[in-house]
């Protein structure tokens, strides 16, 4: 009886134990910020850990951190010098690009470089600069082709509801997904964790129903726009995590639409482009992303012309993780082109004023981010 007793003792035990493992390992391959042990990541994922804890606990509904797009058509403009010249600092995250890679000869061919530049020792500052990179996708398959929807008949192919990997589009996607993970690879190795804001602004403008990207208008729905587009993003975001190994990668879905959420698993920080006619706080799109999942998730303003005065953010507790002024045109002075140079979008004052509130953090005020707690 003894024996019976302790074997079945025994059993439950082991059964148990698996089922907690079996538990276990579910939780974790469903939680797409902390899905492996650090002790398995690379220095540039548990870099990617430590910049997640720091947003998560000393930024996230307290602060927001400054950010300002680089100019990837144009090498000779140095936008992070510009936001210096105006206010004396430097943002703490700068904006990259893919735009135009592979395209030899073409301007942003080394946004790879800059990128990790910034990371090692931002403007000779001693500090680790934060990136961010999004992808201005050129048509696949054709050297310089356009992105916007209207000007490409490119669609993504699916078949029965999924992505048809049989078809020459497919083909044609997978080699430049190739041509980008490479170059997020040379960023993994040099330790450089990424805010990856690919497949952006799927949706276009919502209430014409227009996406002005190939990415987000394959369909004659929008139904089934939306299918191609969470088939697509959801291929991109399986494709580097676990192929690629890309444990750099902190995912920042932009589709500014319900309808083409990927779902939890998929996303790190949700995010809006704002290109508004005053300095409010865009409680109104704040609230309204905030509503595409049930789930928490941090709120960041990735693209903006006019910035949100902190103290409209802080009064309407619209506490977007970070902004992104927009990049500026060829054209110096006071232009409708020129996000931040001049004054058509931000004055002097605004700027100075932005930069210097106690909410707004810029790189001076960074920790070091290689040796932020991984707990």
């Amino acid at each position: 009886m003894k024996k019976i007793v302790l074997g079945i003792l025994i059993f439950s035990l082991l059964f148990t134990s698996c089922y907690i493992t079996s538990q276990n390992t579910m939780n974790e391959n469903n939680n797409n910020i902390n899905n492996q042990q650090s002790g398995e990541l690379s220095m540039a994922g548990k870099n990617k850990v430590r910049l997640l804890n720091y947003l998560k606990s000393e930024v996230w509904e307290k602060k927001t951190l400054s950010g300002q797009m680089d100019l990837t058509w144009d090498d000779s403009i140095d936008m992070l010098k510009k936001v210096y010249s105006s206010t004396g600092k430097y943002p703490a995250i700068s904006g990259y690009d893919f735009m135009n890679i592979g395209l030899s000869g073409w301007p942003g061919e080394n946004q790879t470089e800059e990128a990790i530049s910034w990371w090692n020792n931002a403007k000779n500052t001693g500090k680790h600069g934060i990136v961010t990179f999004c992808w201005h996708w050129r048509e696949p398959g054709k050297s310089g082709g356009d992105f916007y929807s209207e000007k490409t008949s490119f669609t993504i192919p699916m078949k029965n509801g999924a992505l048809d990997t049989s078809h020459s589009n497919f083909s044609k996607i997978k080699t430049d997904l190739d041509k980008v993970a490479t170059e997020l690879t040379k960023l993994k190795n040099a330790g450089v964790p990424v805010l990856w804001r690919p497949l952006h602004e799927a949706g276009g403008d919502p209430q014409y129903n227009n996406p002005w990207f190939w990415w987000g208008a394959s369909g004659n729905s929008k139904t089934e726009k939306a299918t191609s587009y969470k088939a697509l993003y959801i291929y991109m975001y399986e494709y580097f995590t676990y192929t690629k190994k890309l444990d750099n990668l902190i995912w920042v879905w932009n589709g500014q639409v319900k309808e083409y959420y990927p779902g939890d698993e998929y996303v790190d920080i949700i995010s809006e482009d704002i290109y508004a006619e005053n300095h409010e706080s865009q409680i109104s799109k704040f609230n309204n992303a905030k509503n595409y999942t049930s789930d928490e998730k941090m709120i960041a303003l990735s693209e903006n012309g006019r910035i949100p005065l902190p103290e409209n953010m802080q009064k309407d507790k619209a506490n977007w993780l970070w902004f992104m002024t927009w990049n500026d045109g060829n054209q110096s002075g006071t232009n409708e082109s020129n996000f931040w140079e001049g004054s058509y979008y931000n004055e002097d004052s605004i700027k100075t004023a932005v930069y210097s509130h106690e909410n707004i953090i810029t790189l001076d005020e960074l920790p070091d981010l290689t040796s932020y707690p991984l707990q």
